[in-house]
């Protein structure tokens, strides 16, 4: 009986494997998770390097090549294009939300103030002050430093033995109503006043509201708008940061330039004709509260409304004629027309249409839909000269 009983137990012991230990469970456990995030790492590390290729490649591509077709033989044009997209940093600032960082080159040049640098501008004794206020283009994108509408107007000047201190607060996706703002902080701060306060404006003032559906709100609203409000869901715990990962990013621009590709979207709105009115009506409110601070601080002041390839009538390249027939623009295409339209049929005081400024000409003057070449940028020079020379006094 002992031997049986001893036979079955042996058996028992056969069929029935001892339970794992809790160690190899996590130590398993600890493989795969250690594995896991070895690839998401690899993951995000590919990203890193995928992000960096498509903004060297594919989308600065296009602009880079604009650039140098637009001015055939000019030594200085390849380090314009590398000098433009190097300069393309921003800084975070109160009320008007961001400023290009400070930038020395050949070609562009910005001070600590995320001011571009203007020729034949003097400001040494008491000589007539204009500060100049725009977008992109009136920064002068697509051109060098002496080839900006401030450096060009205040060669004019000078030429016509009226040298003038011209300084050029243009920023890079503006809209009228951060330009205002900016106005408004220089005036607190700045010792020397100016005599005449320029704004060009138009095509930010159309693009804004395509964008968002907004009449008054800046560039990228929805962008930055979510970006601060992830960091507030961030402190409250969440899965918000994996939006600002390499891995997001690269997903995002991928999205972006097949989008691109596929064409533009619509204007997100039921009622575009209303976006519109609201977006002009929005414009000639700041002109307003402008006139209001010529009033207390002494200054006269005028608005330029900007030509684009979607309005006016230039004679266009064949280059122009494909930026305006892009299928990546149509919608944009179709929409610009609507505001440009409501401006021109304002007669206001102060306020210059200049959609017309190119009609006369056959040359490119175009790198995009809105961004133009030196030669442009004279030809706009010289219509706010004659516009403005009788204030100098």
């Amino acid at each position: 009986m002992e031997v049986v009983a001893n036979h079955h137990e042996e058996r028992k012991t056969t069929v029935d494997p001892p339970a794992p230990r809790a160690h190899e469970v996590l130590a398993g456990l600890f493989r795969f998770i250690a594995v896991t995030v070895i690839l998401l790492a690899g993951v995000e590390l590919i990203s890193f390097f995928a992000v960096r290729v498509l903004q060297a490649s594919v989308f600065e591509e296009i602009r880079g090549t604009r650039i140098l077709g637009a001015y055939p033989g000019q030594t200085w044009a390849p380090v314009l294009a590398r000098e433009e997209k190097a300069a393309r940093q921003f800084a975070y600032e109160p009320y008007t939300v961001w400023r290009t960082r400070p930038f020395h080159g050949e070609t562009v040049n910005f001070d600590a103030d995320g001011m571009r640098r203007t020729y034949h501008s003097h400001c040494d004794a008491h000589e007539f002050t204009i500060w100049m206020f725009g977008g992109s283009t009136m920064r002068g994108n697509g051109s060098p430093d002496w080839g900006t509408i401030p450096s060009q107007l205040a060669e004019l000047y000078e030429q016509a033995g009226q040298p003038a201190c011209v300084r050029n607060y243009g920023e890079g996706a503006w809209v009228n109503t951060q330009e205002i703002t900016q106005l408004m902080l220089a005036l607190k701060r700045e010792p020397r006043k100016p005599n005449l306060v320029i704004f060009y404006d138009g095509a930010n003032e159309a693009f804004v509201p395509y964008q968002s559906g907004r009449a008054d709100v800046h560039m990228n609203f929805d962008t930055i708008k979510s970006q601060f409000e992830s960091q507030e869901s961030a402190r409250r715990g969440g899965f918000a940061y994996l939006l600002h990962t390499n891995t997001a990013q690269l997903l995002f621009s991928l999205v972006v330039h097949a989008a691109q590709h596929a064409g533009d979207r619509a204007v997100p709105t039921n009622d575009p004709d209303g976006l519109a009115l609201a977006a002009v009506n929005n414009y000639f409110a700041g002109m307003d509260v402008v006139n209001a601070l010529a009033h207390q601080y002494g200054f006269d002041y005028a608005f330029f409304w900007q030509p684009v390839v979607f309005a006016g009538h230039k004679p266009l390249t064949p280059a122009e004629e494909q930026i305006r027939d892009s299928k990546r623009q149509a919608h944009l295409a179709e929409w610009c027309p609507r505001v440009y339209h409501l401006a021109a049929q304002q007669q206001r005081p102060h306020f210059y249409d200049l959609t017309d400024a190119f009609d006369n000409t056959r040359e490119l003057l175009f790198l995009d839909w809105c961004h133009i070449v030196i030669s442009g940028n004279h030809l706009i020079a010289q219509r706010m000269f004659e516009a403005v020379r009788h204030n100098v006094s």
